[in-house]
């Protein structure tokens, strides 16, 4: 039997694009998940108290205030050009820590 040449494929390159566009769906997962931990699991009240608390806030507030403050992040380091002294660059800086904590 002969032994077929195996041909190596090219290394693949992942680019890592920050998208809002996932912030709702993440949200709205684990949401759905702590929901479901809050109902099926047998826990104290206190327990299903907080589970039911996290799962509204995540579904409610920080899908769309967190969707919002990369719009805005995204915003700054838009319209903010590289500058290499002074205010302008004070100003980019910010720009740039408020993108990368965002």
């Amino acid at each position: 039997i002969a032994a077929a040449s195996e041909v190596p494929l090219p290394p693949r390159s992942l680019t890592v694009v920050s998208s809002a566009k996932i912030l709702p769906i993440a949200y709205t997962g684990v949401s759905a998940a702590l929901l479901t931990k809050a109902i099926r699991k047998p826990c104290t009240k206190a327990e299903m108290a907080v589970l039911l608390a996290t799962s509204g806030l995540s579904l409610i507030n920080l899908g769309p205030s967190d969707n919002a403050n990369l719009a805005s992040a995204k915003r700054a380091c838009k319209n903010t050009a590289p500058s290499s002294s002074g205010k302008a660059k004070q100003e980019r800086q910010t720009a740039l820590t408020w993108r990368k904590v965002v």
